[in-house]
């Protein structure tokens, strides 16, 4: 149970040590190469997925997540190598700063920082970017996406966000029908905003509170949100998709109404894969 006097830098190592085995194995084989960027004094880890069955001529920027305080490169490691192998697509995953110790701005600064390498030093065009993120790290996507449109520069066409953490009210319906007993609560995602918040400023910031994004951009990529009906994040994650969705924004939303949070990492388990192949069409079909 995550409380003020939760070690994170403990909880962090012993996290990462669980090897629950329930990703499936890649159906092909995938190369997997590290390398580093610098961001404002810090080494942050850039790991790229590249499928011996590679068809398209696009890159997905991942986002992992964990509350913005917890996860990185093992936590999302067998996932990604799967998810890789059916997308047919080359995946680079961040291992981007965590809270306490770099609270927002920190991951998004980091997040601008890769998608320009990608850009500049990689040689990929923005349009044959996508972004995708579970999570805190959804929330990333979004909240990359949204500093990109107000800052006036260009920003990649197609966005996935799965079971986003947007809100930092955590006031949804299903922040409270789900506040316990479906493995993420809402203990935990109040926990988790408060470290991540730098401060009282935050919460008007739109790439801090997503829930103010449709009252700030005036253009969006096209998205698709993925919700659970088990997940205290889905009420958020479909207020979201509904106030885009008012704005003439094209939002599709995928509902897995006895999914549970974190089921992407879950693969193996039948219902969940066949979830996670939905996702995989969708993104697919990008590409066509």
């Amino acid at each position: 149970m995550l409380s003020e006097d939760t070690d994170i830098i403990a909880a962090r190592i012993e996290r990462e040590a669980v090897k629950l085995s329930l990703s499936n194995t890649p159906i092909c084989s995938v190369v997997y190469q590290d390398e580093f960027l610098n961001s404002s004094g810090t080494e942050i880890l850039l790991r790229e997925y590249s499928p011996s069955n590679l068809k398209y001529n696009k890159t997905m920027l991942f986002f992992h997540g964990g509350g913005h305080v917890f996860g990185g490169k093992e936590t999302h490691h067998d996932f990604l190598m799967y998810f890789s192998s059916i997308l047919k697509l080359r995946i680079i995953a961040l291992d981007y700063r965590l809270a306490p110790e770099f609270p927002f701005p920190a991951d998004l600064t980091d997040a601008e920082l890769a998608l320009d390498h990608l850009q500049q030093t990689k040689g990929i065009h923005i349009d044959d970017i996508f972004l995708c993120g579970d999570s805190a790290g959804g929330g990333l996507a979004a909240s990359l996406t949204t500093k990109l449109i107000t800052d006036n520069a260009p920003y990649p066409k197609h966005q996935c966000l799965i079971y986003p953490m947007l809100d930092p009210s955590c006031s949804s319906k299903t922040m409270s029908e789900y506040a316990e007993g479906f493995y993420l609560t809402k203990k935990s995602m109040n926990f988790f905003w408060k470290k991540y918040q730098s401060n009282a400023l935050d919460l008007k910031n739109p790439c801090f509170n997503l829930m103010l994004s449709s009252q700030t951009v005036s253009q969006y990529p096209i998205t698709h949100i993925v919700t659970a009906g088990f997940d205290p994040l889905s009420g958020e994650a479909e207020l979201f998709a509904l106030d885009m969705y008012k704005k003439g924004f094209n939002i599709t939303q995928s509902h897995y109404p006895n999914m549970f949070h974190a089921f992407i990492n879950f693969n193996k388990i039948p219902a969940c894969g066949a979830a996670l192949n939905d996702i995989a069409m969708t993104i697919r079909g990008w590409c066509e």
